[in-house]
């Protein structure tokens, strides 16, 4: 883990020092409907980003969102491509394209769900000064549950949950809680600053 921040701190630094190759540093307030197999929550919260190039071809955000009357908290980093589609005067649209990875942790879970992420959506950018810029988004992020099966006592695995999971196979070894593959439509709005 301290090695993944120090690799983080790094770039961010590497990004700051050379700001040629920066278009901006971006700060949205998002919100989320997600409909997984086992939850639905309404996540919201920040994402903090960075965009290369001087046509914002190439970003990497960080995103800590939570639904606080599930008690559910997601933190998580997506790499991504964003394609302009028009750029007229003072307004910028982009269609974007990423993949990301993060965690779910879910009050009353044993654990912690590990999870890929793919946003795919639609984001503008209008002028409000020379380095200040209004961001909105909207999109569909589609996630992989990717955590461990339930480990039986015999050494088999089991995707089941609940009453009877490994009952054929000497019981539970270790059991885990699984969300299962969802999704929803997220919207985002916020400022960009473009050096």
């Amino acid at each position: 883990m301290k090695s993944n921040g120090k690799k983080v701190i790094a770039l961010l630094g590497a990004c700051f020092s050379v700001n040629a190759s920066c278009a901006g540093l971006y700060v949205d307030y998002q919100s989320q409907d997600i409909k997984f197999d086992q939850i639905s929550p309404n996540l919201s919260g920040l994402s903090i980003g960075y965009t290369w190039l001087e046509n914002r071809t190439l970003y990497v955000e960080a995103d800590l969102i939570n639904d606080s009357d599930l008690d559910i908290r997601y933190w998580g980093g997506v790499i991504g491509y964003n394609h302009a589609i028009f750029n007229v005067n003072d307004m910028e649209v982009y269609f974007n394209l990423g993949l990301g990875f993060g965690e779910l942790d879910v009050d009353g879970y044993q654990n912690t769900n590990v999870l890929i992420s793919i946003p795919v959506g639609i984001s503008s950018s209008y002028s409000l000064t020379e380095k200040f810029h209004l961001d909105l988004g909207v999109g569909y992020k589609y996630f992989m549950d990717l955590t461990d099966n339930t480990k039986c006592n015999d050494g088999t695995t089991s995707e089941s949950t609940g009453s009877g999971t490994c009952s054929w196979h000497g019981g539970i070894a270790s059991y885990q809680d699984k969300v299962g593959d969802g999704g929803g439509i997220f919207y985002r709005a916020g400022i960009r600053y473009k050096f």
